[in-house]
Formats: structure tokens, C-alpha cells, sequence
């Protein structure tokens, strides 16, 4: 009988060290998953906001421009969607909007539209931070 109960806490034990190590290892697939979008972004929005300081902004389209940038960002977007929750999907979405909007101003010159984009991109990438945040259990500041 004592054998009996020795070798059922032994399998709990294992199951729950099973159970933390998958979790923890979906966590970090996450924060991965997290940080190549988020470089994936900064580094397409860079090229775009680089464009509209030249004298004569392009014209076509952005993927023709910036492919490189523009399949890093996609494949990132896409891996965001498969693997967050759907707040973080839908703050991704808010995000991603927001850049090819951005892209298009530059296309235009509308220059109110790029200013528009120091408050509000900064906000959408914000709630998207404090989602991803949220979603790995880490505290933020109120």
C-alpha cells in the first residue's frame, strides 16, 4: 500500500513539473512571438517615416519599396494572430491599420497625417505592449 501511494505522488510530481515546463515553454514561444513583431514594426514604420523625408517620396506599392521589411512584418503578423489571444490579436490589427495608413500619408504627403502618427501610433502601440504584457503575467505600472 505504501508503495502504491509512493509511486502516485511520484506521478503527480512528474505530471505537474510536465505541465509547468510545457507552459513556461508556450510562454516563451509567445514573448518570442511578441518581440519579432514588435521589431517586425518598428523596423518597417522606420523605413516608412525614412521615406517621407525624402524630397520625393515613392510611389508604388509598399511591399515594391520595402519587400524585405514588408514580408518580415507580414510572416510576424501572422504568427502574432495564430499564437496571441484575441485581445492581442485585435490590438495587432489596431496597429498594423494604423502603419499602412501611415504609409499611405507618406505616400501623399500629408504631413498633418504623419504628425497624427507621433500621438496615435504611439497609443496603439502602447495598448498592444500592455496587452502582450498582460497575456506573459507581467506587472505594469498604473
Amino acid at each position: 500500500m505504501v508503495g502504491w501511494l509512493t509511486l502516485r505522488g511520484q506521478r503527480q510530481n512528474t505530471d505537474r513539473q510536465r505541465a509547468h515546463e510545457v507552459a513556461e515553454h508556450r510562454r516563451t514561444e509567445r514573448r518570442e512571438t511578441f518581440v519579432e513583431y514588435l521589431a517586425a514594426y518598428s523596423e518597417l514604420r522606420e523605413k516608412v517615416l525614412a521615406s517621407a523625408e525624402n524630397a520625393s517620396p515613392a510611389t508604388g506599392p509598399l511591399a515594391e519599396i520595402h519587400p524585405t521589411e514588408v514580408a518580415r512584418y507580414s510572416r510576424a503578423y501572422q504568427a502574432l494572430l495564430i499564437f496571441s489571444t484575441p485581445p492581442i490579436g485585435e490590438a495587432a490589427r489596431k496597429c498594423s491599420a494604423h502603419l499602412w495608413y501611415l504609409a499611405d500619408a507618406v505616400r501623399r504627403g500629408d504631413r498633418a497625417a504623419i504628425a497624427h502618427d507621433r500621438d496615435e501610433g504611439r497609443r496603439l502601440r502602447g495598448a498592444l505592449r500592455t496587452a502582450m504584457q498582460h497575456e506573459l503575467g507581467i506587472d505594469t505600472p498604473d
